[in-house]
């Protein structure tokens, strides 16, 4: 009787022992939320209006297909957000109205025009 009370006795400590074993494994590898700069996520925002707005007038000159006229500048006189990705513009440097439609997206902060079409040739 003395051995199988023992038996049991010894086979109960090694089955509480696993389950600790078990219990300080999963607790000690637990997946915790990781920080630093190689997994932090990095949310991107959509820029504003008058953040896009202001590239535009910025930029204008570079972007447009036609050059100004006698060495004028163009200016933005209108712009008209169709969508996020989707705007109207209507600039002139004085001498001639220009309206485009231009497509673009954005990376992080920059600005990427996928096209620019004159559509008041």
């Amino acid at each position: 009787m003395k051995k199988i009370n023992a038996k049991l006795v010894g086979s109960l400590f090694i089955v509480i022992v696993l389950i600790g074993v078990l219990l300080y494994y999963y607790q000690a590898n637990r997946l915790e939320p990781k920080t630093g700069p190689i997994v932090d996520l990095i949310v991107e925002q959509e820029l504003s209006q008058e953040v896009i707005e202001a590239y535009f007038q910025n930029n204008i000159n570079q972007l447009s297909p036609v050059d100004p006229v006698l060495g004028g500048t163009f200016y933005l006189t209108e712009i008209n957000f169709i969508n996020n990705n989707l705007v109207i513009l209507s600039y002139e440097d004085g001498h001639i109205a220009l309206i485009a439609e231009v497509n673009f997206h954005q990376v992080g902060s920059e600005i990427i025009i996928d096209s620019l079409e004159i559509i008041n040739e």
